[in-house]
């Protein structure tokens, strides 16, 4: 664990630490894929944002997987507790994504939400080969150990990516700013500038002002 917290802290980003967490849990439990996906912004959505092992250098980052629908999400995100499926091709909680079990070989499926806070903002699922697999509590421990990481992974990128946007926004008020300051000078300028011709045709009249004689023969 102390080894995965000073990874961890060698960044802010998020992706590269949640990357890094589903590495170590796989080595950890000798899995055969894990996977972290956040819930999107509309809560109807899990984005799937770290894969292990990431076959092709990518895996399966960016999948978008529905909620509503998805019995296994759905269970974990109303619970709030993990849910330990085996023999996943022929379970009815799994029988929505059977074909895509079939096709990684996955016949135990563990979900575990990930909770930041009070928060609920994703899950953690880990795949493996027995259909009869159960983790031991040594494993469980390390996982859940490591998910206590997590939370502090996701606050601290959370907070830095938030620090930014302010920063970026503070960036792009002063330099609105900057510009009504400058249109501001521009037209004092420019008004001054109108004033001389006035000024001008106001001495242009003044021989005339005052002479009747001149005012008339004008």
């Amino acid at each position: 664990i102390n080894r995965l917290v000073t990874e961890l802290s060698q960044t802010l980003d998020l992706e590269k630490n949640l990357q890094t967490i589903s590495n170590e849990i796989a080595d950890i439990a000798s899995a055969l894929h894990v996977g972290i996906a956040l819930i999107d912004k509309e809560a109807n959505q899990l984005v799937v944002m770290a894969d292990a092992p990431a076959e092709n250098g990518k895996g399966g980052i960016g999948i978008r997987l529905p909620i509503q629908g998805n019995p296994t999400a759905e269970q974990v995100i109303s619970t709030r507790k993990p849910l330990f499926i085996n023999d996943t091709l022929n379970n009815p909680l799994t029988a929505h994504i059977r074909d895509v079990m079939a096709e990684r070989g996955t016949q135990s499926l563990f979900v575990w939400p990930v909770i930041v806070g009070k928060e609920l903002i994703g899950t953690l699922g880990i795949d493996f080969t027995d259909p009869n697999h159960r983790i031991s509590d040594h494993d469980r421990n390390l996982i859940e150990a490591i998910l206590t990481q997590a939370q502090t992974t996701v606050q601290n990128s959370t907070l830095f990516v938030n620090t930014q946007k302010n920063a970026e926004e503070l960036r792009v008020l002063f330099s609105a700013m900057q510009d009504v300051v400058l249109v501001m000078i521009l037209r004092d300028v420019i008004d001054g500038g109108l004033a001389i011709p006035a000024a001008r045709r106001d001495h242009r009249d003044f021989p005339f002002k005052g002479n009747k004689a001149l005012e008339n023969g004008r």
